[in-house]
């Protein structure tokens, strides 16, 4: 993994958990709720972060509609 000295290893995941903080609907009040409630709903975000959020590298668009343009 990553050392020391390398301190931007970790960015892009830093990125996404800020993001999942901002667009996600996991606030305190899921975090009093069951650890499986919480992993569901995260697993839910996951999906939409992957399949159907814009992308601004990608014009804006979300992965599938970018992959048909390209395709």
């Amino acid at each position: 993994m990553s050392r020391r000295p390398y301190c931007y290893d970790n960015a892009h995941v830093e990125s996404f958990f800020g993001t999942l903080k901002t667009e996600s609907d996991v606030t305190e009040r899921r975090l009093q709720q069951s650890v499986s409630t919480l992993i569901s709903h995260v697993d839910d975000y996951l999906r939409f972060y992957n399949r159907r959020r814009l992308r601004s590298a990608l014009g804006f668009q979300p992965p599938a509609a970018f992959r048909k343009l390209a395709a």
